[in-house]
């Protein structure tokens, strides 16, 4: 048995070749390949409900009579590559494939998730698998905020809450949230305690180069006094009027006493021995001359008389004999000779003195000079400790506040400088803290009000962000919707996207009135119907089948007949001119579940896999091929699942969450004429690698399961499951 080639849907009208789900993460309702322009502003008017159909055709044909001929959010999607999950991740097939889409998609991207409490956990989860990407996440209102920041990870950036006040009880504040008012006001005491230091270190600075002057000139006194310190000692040890005199003076009074009794003694001496002269110098004869018989120089006289008359001083014959009137001269001259001896001692003893007086004299200039020079040389070291010590702080202070050269001009620029700023310090603040928004915060909460213009000051502030992301977006005013999705950037809509059910296609032929929207139905609600591009949905009581893909706008134009032999299935088809009729949807019963997907592939041989994550390949010991999707298999597993043969040597096991299928595993039997890489080839033409798809749809009501460390760096450690594919597939002939 020859494999067969799988039929594929297409778009309105065209001739082209089917655009199909990609691998390993597509969905089963994809389009024609188009051209991906960029994405233009998305505007309100641009969404053409059930309501403006006649418009949207007009547009669609050429006419420019309405907003809605141009709108960005048609067919021209541009086609990414669904993004792999961490291994350690595991989740629900439908969680999976919500993650897998979210995160790469360029442009708008819109996920259907009704529970609030899963949003919440989703959104956390998909912070850490993206941490580089800046966010703006707006919320229906405060309370809605402060639930997702208590319920926001701790391994994901902190967001920051938009607002300048908030006013709640303090037991209601979550641990963690700051406002933008709080931190506006962080910011500015901030940049103000910062100001007020540096003024603090520049005056310091300035304080510091003052008492540098000061100690150099102190210096340089006290190196002139030590030069001058010995004549200036001498000229205080001479000053009567000096301490230092007065000073030496008192320890040498002794010495002093001495000295002056000493020399007393020596003029007295000198006296009596200069009137012995001149009486041995005068004439004895001269009767004028007094002869003072009973002074000393009488008793000299006759001492010398009696020497001149001894026997061993007698003259020899011929020589006269002195007078026996004068006295004798050996008498004299004994006291005579007595006088200079003592008069030599008492010299001798003055010399002595004064030799001493002069020794202690300069002893003590000395001594004084020692102290006054190690005083000196003291002060000496402190002021040149001290200098080392301020210009050490001085530098210290010149690097800490980046001030080169800190002459005294740049000095006093720089003080005037910072009083100013601290004059204009809520400026100051202004510009840290959008430097800070624009830099620093990655995720930004915005509770939505509608005030255009504060929203628009609230984004020059912020600047430019990777992500929009509409939280409950069902419940955000449409004018912050249209304000918000006219920014460049990505747009995440996350809530009830899907219209509620409805009892549309109820009886036979066109029912156009009943599957109208509601005049007030939510915008995402609108742009869900043109997203919603999935292979089976369920309606109200049915479950969808689409076997082409028409525009929502179009979908009320349908003709709908039972089918003969099962008229509880309902054939919908689309007129595409007034003889030709193409089916392009069909409606069973939402018990048929999997007979309606086996009827799909087995009556019509229309085949289309709806995998999930990574594939695996296996051969059985039979020899048949068998891939997988551990993703689904491992919920296959445990939910409802079923296997249905195909009918062209291919089965699937599949399992159906209630509102769409999945594909756990296919299995090629070898017997039907498939191996390896006929498989694969065929394989690969129904799931190429690239989707044009923007919705999903999350049903899964388990909690997730917590984000493990090795997960967090999901970035850098992607792993592939899938088996290389062969060089060269092939298919085999029947």
């Amino acid at each position: 048995m020859s494999a067969r080639k799988p039929e594929s849907p297409a778009w309105d009208g065209s001739d082209s070749p089917p655009f199909v789900p990609e691998s390993p993460t597509a969905d089963a309702m994809e389009t024609l390949p188009r051209s991906a322009p960029s994405l233009a502003p998305i505007r309100m008017a641009d969404v053409a409900s059930p309501d403006n159909a006649e418009a949207f055709q007009a547009g669609a044909d050429g006419g420019h009579g309405s907003e809605t001929a141009s709108h960005p959010l048609g067919d021209d999607w541009p086609a990414f590559t669904p993004d792999p999950l961490p291994q350690e991740w595991v989740l629900p097939p439908d969680v999976y494939y919500a993650f897998s889409h979210a995160r790469p998609c360029p442009d708008v991207f819109a996920l259907h998730m009704s529970d609030d409490a899963q949003r919440l956990a989703w959104l956390g989860r998909l912070a850490v698998w993206c941490p580089q990407e800046r966010w703006w996440i707006i919320v229906p209102d405060l309370r809605r905020a402060l639930e997702l920041s208590q319920a926001w990870p701790e391994s994901a950036p902190r967001p920051l809450l938009l607002t300048r006040t908030l006013q709640v009880p303090a037991a209601d504040h979550p641990p963690g949230t700051l406002t933008l008012g709080e931190l506006h006001n962080q910011i500015t005491t901030q940049v103000r305690a910062r100001l007020q230091e540096r003024l603090q270190r520049l005056q310091h600075l300035q304080a510091i180069t003052l008492q540098l002057v000061q100690c150099d000139t102190l210096q340089a006194e006290l190196a002139a006094t030590l030069d001058t310190l010995e004549h200036t000692l001498q000229a205080e040890a001479e000053d009567e009027h000096s301490a230092l005199y007065q000073t030496i003076h008192d320890q040498l009074t002794s010495l002093q006493q001495r000295l002056q009794e000493c020399e007393a003694r020596r003029c007295q001496l000198q006296e009596k021995l200069r009137l012995e002269q001149s009486l041995a110098t005068s004439d004895p004869a001269d009767p004028n001359t007094p002869r003072p018989e009973t002074s000393w120089f009488a008793r000299l006289k006759k001492w010398l008389l009696g020497r001149s008359s001894s026997p061993s001083s007698s003259s020899s014959a011929g020589q006269a004999s002195p007078s026996p009137s004068h006295p004798p001269l050996a008498t004299a001259s004994t006291g005579f000779s007595s006088l200079q001896d003592e008069l030599q001692a008492t010299e001798k003893e003055l010399a002595e003195l004064r030799a001493l007086w002069q020794a202690e004299y300069q002893q003590l200039l000395e001594r004084e000079l020692s102290r006054r020079r190690q005083v000196i040389q003291d002060q000496l070291a402190g002021q040149r400790a001290e200098h080392e010590r301020l210009h050490a702080q001085r530098e210290d202070l010149i690097q800490h506040l980046s001030l080169v050269p800190a002459e005294g001009a740049v000095l006093e620029q720089e003080l005037a400088h910072v009083q100013r700023q601290l004059r204009e310090v809520e400026s100051l603040a202004a510009e840290q803290l959008q430097r800070q928004l624009r830099h620093e915060v990655r995720t930004f909460l915005l509770p939505a009000h509608d005030e255009p213009e504060e929203l628009e000051q609230l984004r020059r502030l912020v600047g430019s962000v990777d992500r929009f992301i509409y939280e409950t977006c069902e419940q955000i005013p449409d004018g912050v919707m249209r304000w918000a999705l006219r920014l460049p950037g990505r747009h995440l809509l996350i809530g009830n996207i899907l219209p509620p059910p409805s009892r549309c296609w109820e009886g036979n032929g066109a029912v156009p009135g009943l599957c109208r929207l509601p005049e007030a139905t939510p915008w995402p609600a609108l742009l869900g119907s043109r997203l919603d591009q999935r292979l089976w949905v369920v309606e109200g009581e049915f479950l969808i089948a689409r076997l082409r893909l028409v525009p929502p706008e179009q979908r009320f134009a349908l003709r709908q007949e039972p089918l003969v032999d099962r008229p509880e299935v309902l054939l919908r088809f689309r007129d595409t001119s007034d003889r030709e009729t193409e089916l392009v949807e069909i409606a069973f019963p939402l018990s048929w579940g999997f007979a309606a997907r086996a009827f799909v592939a087995q009556q019509l041989e229309h085949y289309r896999p709806v995998p999930c994550g990574p594939a695996q390949w296996h051969t059985t010991p039979a020899g048949d091929i068998r891939v997988c999707w551990p993703v689904v298999e491992q919920a296959a597993s445990a939910h409802r699942s079923e296997s249905i043969d195909w009918g062209n040597g291919v089965q699937e096991w599949c399992l159906f969450d209630g509102h769409t299928f999945y594909t756990a595993a296919l299995t090629f039997r070898a017997d039907g004429g498939w191996d390896r890489a006929a498989a694969e080839a065929w394989l690969q033409e129904l799931l190429p690698l690239a989707t044009r798809q923007r919705l999903a749809v999350v049903t899964s009501r388990q909690p997730l399961p917590p984000i493990s460390a090795a997960a967090q760096d999901s970035s850098c450690s992607l792993h592939s499951a899938v088996d290389p594919a062969p060089e060269s597939p092939r298919k085999t002939g029947g």
